[in-house]
């Protein structure tokens, strides 16, 4: 409930929009839910997250929190520190190879898939987003890369281009060009599928 309020008060910054009232209500919101998120940070597990703050922290939903406070920090003041922290738990799950240990118990609902592929992109994605000069999100990057021809997967090749377009990757084009390959045209309207089954 606090990403929406937060795309309310972006949209407004960005359109000019004064309505104070508006405004005023979104922030009391994003307050409360701020505060609230706050609480899911596992105890004796710095920066990482679950629902609810329960144990194991999960490395799925902490950079889903990841890209939430980031993009909650271009309207409301929030501390650095949290999302450092967030940073440096999810790396401290990144693998020799680039690739994120990732919890089997992971209780799915911020990507709805147990593909270890697609969830690697989407944690890279979310670093990427946050935190884009991050030396060691290279290394994640250069294990998607290889991993370009294995992927039969839109929604997987769609988190790789949003990884690769945020660090000027050299496979952005191929990525890009393999999505509108893929696109299907159907009675005046365009469309990609996915394969990924939900849990």
């Amino acid at each position: 409930s606090l990403y929406p309020d937060i795309y309310v008060l972006k949209h407004l910054k960005e359109n000019r929009i004064d309505n104070e009232e508006l405004n005023k209500k979104a922030l009391e919101y994003i307050s409360t839910g701020y505060q609230k998120l706050l609480t899911y940070e596992v105890s004796g597990t710095k920066g990482g997250y679950s629902l609810y703050g329960n144990r194991p922290a999960e490395i799925v939903l902490t950079a889903y929190g990841l890209m939430e406070v980031k993009d909650l920090s271009e309207v409301y003041e929030v501390d650095e520190k949290v999302l450092e922290n967030m940073k440096e738990y999810i790396l401290g799950k990144q693998n020799v190879n680039g690739s994120f240990e990732i919890d089997k118990k992971y209780s799915y609902g911020v990507v709805n898939t147990n593909n270890e592929l697609a969830l690697n992109a989407y944690i890279t994605w979310a670093l990427s987003e946050s935190f884009p000069e991050e030396k060691a999100i290279k290394k994640s990057v250069e294990y998607l890369e290889g991993k370009i021809d294995e992927v039969k997967d839109n929604y997987t090749l769609a988190l790789m281009a949003n990884v690769f377009a945020n660090t000027n990757s050299k496979k952005t084009n191929a990525v890009i060009g393999k999505l509108v390959k893929n696109i299907k045209i159907e009675n005046n309207k365009a469309y990609l599928t996915s394969n990924i089954k939900d849990y």
